[in-house]
């Protein structure tokens, strides 16, 4: 069976046999679902406190430093946006995230592991796969390191 990509950017790669993010390959046969959550009711309440902080700020000092966790409050929140979730052999595992402009590349992640998935079990089903004895082994290996 030859190795179809499906997806290919600098932090991710999805193919018929797994998906590379972040580091991580996770071999595409133990994944089951895909998900991508956004965090919006964080966002608002993280933009909602900074704002609320500016009313604190004519006490001094407590609302500078109120000020200034409020903003890295939103600015954590802005960059961790949307997160790319999978399940896999029933566990749910955070794999990607990014920021509210950024998330277009998590959908075509997401749309490309879907699928991938979809195919590879098509071919499962109908016999046409040929997986050799190498790798047979390969993916043992990859579970063996995951």
């Amino acid at each position: 069976m030859k190795e179809t990509i499906y997806f290919e950017c600098q932090k991710s790669k999805v193919t018929n046999l797994r998906f590379f993010c972040n580091g991580i390959t996770y071999p595409l046969y133990r994944v089951e679902s895909v998900h991508i959550n956004h965090r919006v009711w964080r966002l608002f309440l993280s933009l909602m406190s900074f704002l609320f902080s500016f009313v604190i700020l004519i006490y001094g000092t407590v609302g500078l430093f109120a000020v200034t966790i409020t903003f890295i409050w939103l600015f954590y929140e802005y960059i961790h946006y949307a997160e790319l979730w999978i399940r896999e052999s029933g566990k749910m595992k955070k794999v990607d995230s990014c920021n509210l402009f950024d998330k277009i590349r998590l959908y075509r992640l997401e749309d490309a592991i879907n699928k991938a998935i979809k195919e590879t079990a098509e071919l499962v089903k109908s016999g046409d796969h040929r997986s050799t004895d190498s790798m047979k082994f390969q993916m043992k290996m990859k579970d063996l390191e995951t």
